[in-house]
């Protein structure tokens, strides 16, 4: 009899314990990560002090949201604690660029944040630096950055969610956290001095 109640709470502790064993976190395979713009550094003042979102027709020195997404060819980025002062970078082919939605955005591949077996990818989301590209005379050209903040808020939100392992809310995320602002070389080379006195 006493051999009955250890294998019948043998068997209790067996089913216990597998219900505490973390699952890992399946991603869908068709998920992506949306980088869009943030529209509010598309804001012009006119002489007349009226504020409107940047069309064609008015001066800016940005390329306009849509023109982002449809001439970017990359993403770089720098990830200090992995690759030291070695760049990241990750290309952007035609499935990667939706400008049929308002307002348009690049994706990039949600396995860059949670792979195929479930685990956090640090590369990525624990970057910092991170700019758009486009090429010109063969030579890059800066055109948008997602800010720093950005990026770490993300990150926190990111590992949160995965930790609790809420699905919805890392899609949410993947969805809405990437924004880029415009940016040309010039003035990201003076946003990176600045940083560095």
């Amino acid at each position: 009899m006493k051999k009955i109640y250890l294998a019948f709470f043998a068997a209790l502790f067996f089913l216990f314990s597998c219900d505490r064993q973390v699952q890992p976190f399946v991603i869908d395979p068709d998920a992506t990560i949306k980088l869009r713009p943030d529209l509010s550094g598309w804001q012009i003042t006119r002489s007349d002090s009226d504020s409107i979102a940047a069309p064609d027709t008015v001066y800016s020195p940005y390329l306009s949201p849509i023109e982002v997404v449809r001439q970017a060819v990359g993403v770089s980025f720098q990830n200090f604690a992995l690759f030291g002062d070695q760049a990241v970078d990750r290309g952007f082919h035609a499935m990667q660029r939706d400008t049929i939605s308002d307002p348009p955005c690049l994706m990039m591949y949600a396995s860059d944040i949670i792979n195929q077996l479930g685990e956090y990818e640090p590369c990525f989301i624990e970057g910092e630096d991170c700019i758009l590209f486009r090429a010109v005379n063969n030579e890059r050209d800066t055109i948008a950055y997602i800010p720093n903040n950005v990026m770490r808020s993300a990150e926190s939100q990111i590992k949160i969610a995965y930790d609790a392992q809420d699905y919805e809310e890392v899609y949410r995320i993947f969805n809405e956290a990437f924004t880029f602002l415009p940016v040309t070389g010039p003035e990201w080379r003076a946003i990176k001095a600045a940083e560095q006195h």
